[in-house]
């Protein structure tokens, strides 16, 4: 999918969210694997520099971690999702996006993305988490988690041991980072 498209049908899938969990999953040192990660790392780092006008922040946070803000949760959950399901059902959200590494196929090449179904996560497929996303997921909505969930997946080109992105990876991470964040600061901030 390309970007212009992938973006209105992004902003479409968005459309009526109240509070949004966004999650990035990777592992740092697995080369595009951490593109997730990286992407939600950053952008607790942007919107932990939001101030409010007269001065404070605007959220609670924990360093290169989580930020909530209002109806906002952007969470770098690494490799280990599992570790922060009480974080995101006490948050209560409406939509979840979760932002990983995906093998899309032959046909995608590095730095493509697109919306993997819940129903194509396989439970036992071998990856760099300690649980699978479908089983994140199902423990999600055994808790009682009723969300929206969009996961967002980007084709990797490397997943050796390493700690850079490949340049298509790269882009994409920049692409959906610009993304969101226009969309939070419209939607969660006043810009």
């Amino acid at each position: 999918m390309d970007w212009q498209n992938f973006e209105a049908d992004m902003l479409g899938k968005l459309r009526g969210t109240r509070r949004l969990a966004v999650i990035g999953i990777g592992a740092d040192l697995r080369e595009d694997d951490a593109v997730g990660s990286l992407l939600a790392r950053e952008l607790v780092d942007e919107i932990e520099a939001i101030e409010r006008p007269g001065g404070g922040t605007v959220h609670e946070h924990s360093v290169d971690e989580y930020v909530k803000a209002g109806g906002l949760l952007v969470l770098n959950a690494s490799v280990v999702p599992e570790q922060y399901i009480t974080l995101v059902k006490d948050f209560a959200p409406d939509t979840i996006v979760i932002v990983d590494a995906a093998s899309m196929g032959e046909q995608a090449g590095p730095g493509d993305l697109a919306f993997v179904r819940t129903d194509e996560l396989d439970a036992s497929t071998f990856s760099t988490h300690t649980i699978s996303l479908r089983y994140f997921i199902e423990i999600l909505s055994v808790l009682g988690v009723d969300a929206r969930i969009l996961i967002v997946g980007i084709q990797p080109e490397r997943i050796g041991y390493g700690e850079d992105l490949s340049p298509q990876v790269a882009g994409t991470k920049v692409f959906l980072k610009s993304l969101l964040l226009r969309y939070l600061e419209q939607t969660f901030f006043d810009a």
